[in-house]
């Protein structure tokens, strides 16, 4: 196994090589869009304001000799050979310490780690994310976390820390689903304005509750973050195939806010799925009359499109009655250097997802 190791090389990927990688974990996370559907979105999703620029790290597992005196890159003019990926993507997020104040800083989500089947069973994904996680390091991210779909080992012997996976699935039920009063709903003109909001309510929030002995990190919801997921969801529902879809999916409700503009939900519709994916569920305070209020509006949302669920992220309130511990997107959490053991994560809703 050293030997296959001390092949291979972990490098941030050139433009060609990032396309080889598209191309090749396409058959695994491509869901039900065609492979060149899948790359076209990922290239498009690559220039957004979460990803673009050294915002987005593209990680590639490639041949040694390959790159070996070429300056870390392939040569051009040969077609890259790529055995594993994973993209890291820079987000902003507030922590607080024990006896601290709030502080504003780095860190990053890991998604899409693949490994072509050939090259399984061999270490290559752990020595891919051991680079990873040296190089985040030293570009002084606070913490990174990603999504597990293959259980909580594998991540935690690496550092990453399972964190609690609470999910609330709604049936959709016609007593919810009929027009919501007491709603505006927002549109993707909307998103800069709310984001900001959002993001200046939640660090007051966590600046203000009583001190805790624990960490406690919160993912900004601010404008990059939503506007990658809302792009996301966009450009998966326009490019599903028309068994799938039925029509050209033009999203224009993205989410709705009350009447008082202080609380808001935003959402992700997963067509494929028969989901509508809660990404934000902001309330002032304990107001569950809002609360109640936006889960409406997300129902009526669900049911104009023939959805049958509404799925939310760490659920808070009476409304969710039924409350699971998933086994699919298990949050993940490693902090710089594998320091910090003790951490609470606020807000761990779908929106830090990636």
């Amino acid at each position: 196994m050293s030997s296959l190791l001390d092949s291979i090389a972990i490098v941030l990927a050139s433009p060609a090589q990032r396309h080889a990688a598209w191309s090749l974990n396409s058959a695994h996370w491509r869901g039900p869009l065609t492979s060149q559907a899948f790359i076209d979105r990922e290239a498009q999703l690559s220039q957004s304001a979460l990803a673009s620029g050294d915002g987005g790290l593209y990680f590639v597992a490639v041949p040694k000799d390959s790159v070996e005196g070429k300056g870390g890159h392939a040569d051009a003019n040969v077609e890259p050979v790529v055995y594993a990926s994973c993209k890291a993507l820079r987000k902003r997020v507030l922590v607080r310490r024990p006896g601290c104040a709030v502080e504003e800083t780095t860190a990053y989500g890991i998604g899409s780690v693949y490994t072509r089947p050939d090259m399984r069973g061999r270490g290559l994904a752990r020595y891919m994310l051991q680079a990873v996680q040296r190089e985040l390091d030293i570009r002084g991210a606070v913490l990174s976390v990603l999504y597990s779909d293959i259980g909580r080992k594998f991540y935690a012997d690496l550092g990453w820390v399972a964190m609690p996976a609470r999910t609330a699935v709604m049936p959709i039920s016609k007593s919810l689903a009929g027009e919501p009063e007491g709603v505006t709903w927002l549109s993707d003109e909307d998103l800069q304005r709310v984001t900001a909001q959002d993001t200046k309510q939640l660090h007051d929030s966590l600046a203000t509750d009583a001190s805790s002995p624990t960490a406690r990190i919160a993912f900004l919801p601010d404008f990059a973050q939503l506007d990658w997921s809302l792009q996301r969801s966009q450009i998966t529902a326009q490019a599903l195939p028309t068994s799938v879809s039925q029509t050209t999916a033009v999203l224009r409700r993205r989410g709705a806010q009350t009447s008082s503009g202080t609380s808001w939900v935003w959402w992700d519709h997963r067509l494929h799925d028969g989901q509508l994916k809660i990404l934000r569920l902001a309330v002032d305070g304990a107001d569950a009359t809002a609360r109640e209020t936006l889960l409406r509006a997300a129902h009526h949302e669900a049911a104009a499109w023939g959805l049958s669920e509404v799925v939310v992220w760490d659920p808070r309130g009476a409304e969710f009655s039924e409350v699971i511990d998933r086994d699919l997107g298990v949050p993940c959490l490693r902090w710089q250097n594998g320091e910090e053991k003790n951490i609470e994560w606020v807000c761990n809703e779908y929106y830090a997802w990636l």
